[in-house]
Parts: C-alpha cells; structure tokens; sequence
C-alpha cells in the first residue's frame, strides 16, 4: 500500500510496518498510483515518479502542475492528472502528450473534473461537478469525449434538496456500470453549510440507477456534536460489494476528526452483515468468589453481564455485579464476581447477558 499526504509518500507493507518514506518538501501531495512496473507516480503541486526501493526516478521529468493535482492515474505508458478541473496527459517520461485530448488536455465545457477512473476498453471516467449538479464524463482513450455515453457524453444529475453536488471518487463495475460517491451540500441554516455523502450507480450506457445514503442516516454522534461527511475514496469488491471511505467534521470533545468506512451490497444497500447472535454454550458455573458463563458471538460487539438476586424465578433488584466486555466475536469466558456478603447469603442468582452491536441496538442472550 502506498500513501501520500502533504510532503511525504510512504509505502506500507501487508503487516503495517514501513517498507520506506521519501519527502518532498512543498510538494503538498495528495493523490498517489502505481504503474505497472510497480513504481509510484505522486501528484500534487508537482508531479514525480519513486522507485520501488523508494527513491526518486531521475529518468522522470519534475513536473511542476499547473494548478494542485485531485487525483492521478496510469494508462498503459500515458499519466492522466486531474488538475485545475481538466484531465492533462503526460507521457512515459513525464513530458507533456499532446497527442492528448486537445494540445495534453482532455476536458468538457461546464464540466470540472475531480476524479478519475478507466474501463477495461481504456476509456476514462471522469468525476465531478457542471455547476451545481453531480456529473460524470466518459472520453475515449485518446482524451476525446465519448458522445454515446449518457447525453451527449456527460450524466449529469441534482442538486435536487442540496445545494450542490459533486462526484469526488468514483468506481467500475465488473459489468461497466459506474458508482459515484458524491458529496451533497446544503445549508443546515444561514451561516453553516451542511454535508454529507451519497451514492449514486450509473448504468453502462449512462443513466441513473440506484443511489444510497451515507453514514449519517445510521450513526449518531456520541458527543452529540455534527456529523458532516465528505467521500474521498469508493472501491469495487470481486464479490459486487462498494466501499466507501471518508472523513466527518470535527467532533465538539476534542476537536478530532473521525474516519468512516461503509460497505454497500451488489445492489447498493449498506451492507449491515448478519443480525448479532449470542448464544450461552454451557451452564453457569459457580466458583468461590465468582460465577462464569461461557457463550458464544458471530461478530463484533460489547458484551454486558450482570449478576441479580433470583426471586422466584424472577431476577430482582439492582445488580450485585457487572462485567463489560469489547470483543471481536467467537467464544467468550464472562466472570461476575461474587462478594463476601453475598457468599453469605442462602439465596438464588441470576446471570443477564446482552450485547450492542455496530449501529448501537441491544441484542440478548439466547439459551
């Protein structure tokens, strides 16, 4: 895996550890792709090439860009940049293609890239925005536009309830459909401006297919502050699934910034997985000063145990003992604790076991 942001590019291996770093003093870097000899091409106010042991290509020409790069990508021997909202091609050497779109140039009139992505056959999908609406570009190989694709070779859709829309990532399809991970803007009121992320699938030849909501239609925030979220990256799945990543605004705690990656199913609905379970796989145990009670669960979650006196076969009171586990899923041992009080006492006990999956709901044990 290979990152770039700001001055620096690192490569990491499959473990997590650093395979190697290289700074760019003033490079602002901010997209990054690996050419088919596994060299990597950065781009930002610049664009370079890094050898796979992390040096800079000196065969490559610096290339200083006319304004910063969104987003760079490799097309046989041909770079494609996206910048100043207009596809620009460089050759194998990092000069100028003019044999590229228009003089290197590859562009839509109204219509300002922001992302890129190619088809099997070659052609370039370009993402982005025609005045307030989400639009998507298709050009041929050689950078003109491709008229078959949506009208006159641009889907455009919105801004419908938002203000604005824009394509900022976008993602091929097996079968030559195209999914846009979107950012909507749109007033929250007079001074603060509102967004979040949506998807919209568009089919091979262009038209609008299905479109889905982002995480602020499944998550609240825990502080209670904004949850605005902006796309920055989607990817295809060999099994049909997209996934999204993205940021949120700063939270009102500590002023961080949360990361949100969202998984969506072959027809474009967010992929929830399979319910929780919890299953109990034995009988309480009572120890000398604790009991246990092995279970079992099919995913991640937290786990809350509670120990309470037993009245006719009815739990009663408050809970004499508590235990809050985070686990990954499998079997899990949970203990309560028993103290020397209620040792001496000659009365039943009962164990509650419930668990809160991803999305915050309250799923209980089953016996």
């Amino acid at each position: 895996m290979v990152l770039a942001c700001g001055p620096v590019v690192a490569s990491v291996r499959p473990n997590g550890s650093i395979r190697w770093v290289t700074t760019l003093t003033g490079a602002n870097l901010d997209a990054v792709v690996l050419d088919e000899l596994g060299r990597t091409l950065a781009a930002g106010n610049v664009l370079v090439r890094i050898e796979s042991d992390g040096s800079i290509d000196p065969t490559f020409s610096g290339v200083t860009l006319p304004s910063p790069a969104a987003s760079v990508t490799v097309d046989g021997g041909r770079i494609l940049v996206v910048a100043g909202g207009s596809i620009v091609g460089y050759d194998e050497a990092g000069t100028p293609d003019r044999s590229f779109g228009r003089d290197g140039v590859a562009s839509f009139t109204g219509f300002s890239a922001e992302s890129l992505d190619q088809l099997s056959n070659g052609s370039i999908l370009a993402g982005g925005s025609r005045g307030d609406q989400a639009a998507v570009v298709r050009f041929l190989v050689g950078g003109t536009v491709d008229t078959t694709f949506g009208s006159a070779g641009i889907a455009a859709w919105g801004p419908g309830k938002a203000s604005a829309l824009a394509v900022n990532a976008l993602a091929t399809r097996a079968n030559g459909a195209v999914d846009a991970a979107v950012l909507a803007t749109g007033p929250i009121d007079s001074s603060a401006p509102r967004q979040e992320w949506l998807v919209q699938r568009l089919t091979p030849p262009g038209a609008l297919g299905a479109t889905a909501d982002g995480p602020n239609d499944f998550f609240t925030p825990v502080d209670g502050g904004c949850l605005e979220t902006v796309p920055t990256a989607i990817a295809e799945q060999p099994n049909g699934m997209a996934v999204v990543a993205g940021d949120a605004c700063q939270d009102n705690v500590d002023g961080d910034v949360s990361s949100f990656v969202m998984r969506y199913t072959s027809r474009l609905r967010a992929d929830a997985g399979e319910p929780l379970r919890v299953s109990a796989t034995g009988r309480p145990a009572v120890h000398a000063q604790s009991v246990t009670l092995p279970v079992v669960v099919n995913g991640p979650c937290r786990l809350i145990a509670r120990l309470r006196h037993l009245q006719g076969g009815t739990p009663v009171g408050r809970p004499l003992s508590a235990s809050v586990l985070d686990v990954a899923g499998g079997r899990v041992l949970i203990r309560l604790r028993f103290s020397p009080l209620q040792l001496r006492r000659q009365v039943g006990y009962a164990v509650a076991v419930g668990a809160y999956d991803a999305p915050g709901f309250l799923v209980r044990l089953r016996r």
